[in-house]
């Protein structure tokens, strides 16, 4: 009776939202992601508001031919996830906009297509030789040349049309559809007038130090020689160049943060002193062109090599630009649009800082009666959002997405701290009631029913410790 009282429920909602909003995807389940859920991630819902304009097809994945994609990490976008040739994703592709992919494509995982915009027309589109693994859950119109699905496919109602292969399943129903993942941070910095300008070989940058410009015109090395966090205005490279990241054996992680583009060319990387690809992460805010962060194809004997996550939130990624190959291990995400050439070779290593991020809600603090009581969150991890609830008890009477809240009422507080791939840690505080535990609720009440707020003749209460006066007759009182 509870499930069928809940299916009610949902028909209800979904007539309503149809009634008030138009066709809107009859969802059976939802699955919230992480950005570190993707290897390829662009095209946020706002795009291309705030950011740079992209190029044809704007906001989108664009998969080129030849392209090899393991490691079974997603391809997600709020727009368009588009190929224009064959290409071989282990994963799962998911849209809340379109797909089109042209012939000889194979996805060893799901293909989600919310269309949460309602568009009208074919929402998933495919040239011939398409294989999928997995289920098919699209909100709208499928048109498939040929090929294979191994799973089912779900459209959340009959009037949606389907031409394609014979799949196992093909049912009218609700769907099942992810929740893609919000905008990660944006670490914010700005370029002293003084700093330094990079063009020496093998130069090593101090983590902490904010630099200029890297510029070098090939055969150079930039050694990033410890974990910890480099800062740069722009990084310009051409022809053949190397990045060494050594992490000298020590714990912790490797972040590069760069005020403007990164253009890489044809790039080597290196890793060093225990390290993987996983702990490192490299954010580019460039906003002057289509592409922030770009890398060419190196030779098909000397391809390029890249090495850990890229998040470019204001402009789009360019990958395997010319003839060649690229070989990059890591994750790409973008606000605007990830572009791949012919013959890139991307293996799923995201960005993993939840071994070393932390929490810390601060201490434990006694309720101030005659104020806020305020907490303060912090975490070692730059770049993180904070979010704070009140679980048991409290009252949050400020923002609570900020490091800092104003707690209005004793109880316990909850900080969670979110990193930009979507680790997040938690901690606790207590804002504790002493008058509770010293003398009861009396005085409590007596506090709370003071109408005029000012201090009272008969009690003071101070740091969340309550001073009382005792009046009695002469002698009438015990020793």
């Amino acid at each position: 009776m509870k499930i069928q009282s809940k299916c009610n429920i949902a028909a209800k909602y979904a007539l309503l939202l149809t009634l008030f909003f138009g066709t809107v995807p009859f969802i059976s389940q939802a699955q919230q992601l992480k950005m570190s859920d993707f290897v390829l991630f662009a095209g946020f819902g706002t795009c291309p508001a705030g950011a740079n304009a992209p190029l044809a097809p704007g906001c989108a994945v664009q998969i080129g031919s030849t392209n090899n994609i393991t490691g079974n990490g997603a391809i997600g976008s709020y727009k368009l996830i588009q190929s224009t040739g064959g290409a071989s994703i282990i994963g799962n592709l998911n849209s809340n906009g379109e797909i089109n992919l042209a012939n000889n494509n194979t996805i060893t995982g799901k293909v989600t297509v919310a269309n949460t915009s309602n568009a009208p027309g074919t929402i998933l589109q495919t040239g011939s030789g398409l294989s999928v693994a997995g289920n098919v859950d699209v909100h709208g119109n499928i048109n498939i040349s040929s090929g294979t699905i191994g799973g089912k496919v779900t459209q959340d109602s009959a009037k949606y049309t389907y031409v394609g292969p014979v799949p196992p399943g093909r049912v009218v129903g609700p769907l099942s559809l992810p929740i893609l993942p919000g905008i990660p941070a944006v670490k914010t910095f700005t370029v002293p007038s003084g700093a330094k300008d990079i063009t020496t070989n093998n130069f090593k940058p101090v983590a902490g130090v904010i630099y200029k410009n890297v510029t070098f015109s090939g055969n150079k090395t930039l050694i990033f020689p410890d974990t910890g966090s480099y800062y740069f205005n722009s990084i310009t490279l051409t022809s053949n160049n190397t990045f060494v990241f050594d992490f000298n054996n020590h714990p912790g992680v490797i972040r590069i943060y760069v005020l403007g583009n990164m253009f890489l060319d044809k790039i080597s990387s290196i890793i060093k002193g225990g390290g993987n690809e996983g702990k490192i992460f490299t954010e580019t805010n460039g906003n002057s062109g289509p592409f922030a962060f770009t890398i060419a194809n190196g030779s098909p004997t000397t391809p390029s090599r890249w090495s850990g996550t890229v998040w470019a939130p204001f402009s789009g990624i360019n990958i395997g630009s010319g003839t060649g190959s690229s070989q990059l291990t890591g994750a790409f995400w973008s606000g605007t649009q990830i572009n791949t050439g012919s013959g890139v070779n991307i293996n799923y290593s995201p960005y993993n800082e939840c071994g070393t991020l932390t929490a810390n809600a601060g201490p434990d603090k006694p309720y101030n009666f005659n104020g806020i009581t305020t907490l303060t969150g912090t975490s070692t991890t730059p770049s993180v959002t904070f979010k704070w609830t009140a679980p048991v008890g409290g009252l949050i009477t400020t923002p609570d997405d900020q490091a800092s809240i104003s707690a209005a009422a004793p109880g316990i507080y909850k900080l969670t701290v979110t990193s930009a791939g979507g680790c997040t840690s938690t901690d606790e505080a207590a804002v504790t009631n002493k008058v509770d535990s010293l003398i009861g609720s009396e005085l409590t009440s007596i506090y709370w029913n003071n109408p005029t707020g000012l201090p009272s003749p008969f009690f003071i209460l101070a740091d969340g410790y309550v001073r009382i006066d005792v009046i009695v007759e002469v002698s009438q009182y015990i020793t």
